[in-house]
């Protein structure tokens, strides 16, 4: 079983024709509902880390984001 978020890749006509394919061989795919961030861990964290533990002022490129966030 794999639980995915409704991203566009996830939904693209390519990946859901793949999906009775998948289910004939034991593997289910479910889709989290929309706006269900609650269910989303990794969400949740960039969230906080967002809003609480790094200042927009902290960070002025991906290199002094990813070293902030470290």
């Amino acid at each position: 079983m794999i639980v995915l978020g409704n991203a566009s890749i996830h939904t693209s006509k390519t990946f859901l024709a793949r999906i009775r394919y998948w289910q004939e061989r034991g593997l289910f795919i479910f889709f989290l509902p929309a706006y269900s961030l609650e269910f989303n861990v990794a969400e949740t964290m960039w969230h906080i880390l967002k809003t609480k533990w790094v200042r927009s002022e902290d960070y002025l490129d991906k290199d002094t984001l990813f070293y902030t966030a470290d």
